[in-house]
């Protein structure tokens, strides 16, 4: 289930950076993967987030996918170039790659 928090966001940026990238959830993501964009169906998928992952890691992880599907629509990019990193930080995201929850959670508090 994807939260009200993240469902939020998602419209909100959507709008803001005139997208219409879908948000859909998927179950077979896991713990290292907690989130992803997919370029092929110009959807992004959330998978079970941890009870204990605070709103600004969910507002983290949504505005990294969103600068993804920007990256896509602007350059046909979907890593995490330097050209990535300066449209995540427009979208408000710290922009880094993370694989772990630990991770994603320290790179929010700025522990990375």
């Amino acid at each position: 289930m994807i939260s009200a928090t993240i469902k939020r966001e998602h419209k909100r940026l959507c709008d803001d950076w005139g997208l219409q990238t879908g948000l859909q959830y998927n179950g077979r993501l896991g713990r290292l993967v907690l989130a992803r964009y997919r370029p092929s169906i110009d959807t992004i998928e959330i998978g079970q987030m941890p009870d204990d992952y605070g709103r600004d890691a969910l507002l983290d992880i949504i505005r990294h996918e969103i600068s993804h599907a920007l990256d896509w629509h602007r350059n046909n990019g979907a890593d995490h170039s330097p050209r990535w990193r300066a449209l995540a930080r427009l979208v408000g995201c710290h922009p880094r790659a993370t694989s772990t929850m630990e991770q994603r959670v320290k790179a929010v508090q700025g522990q990375c």
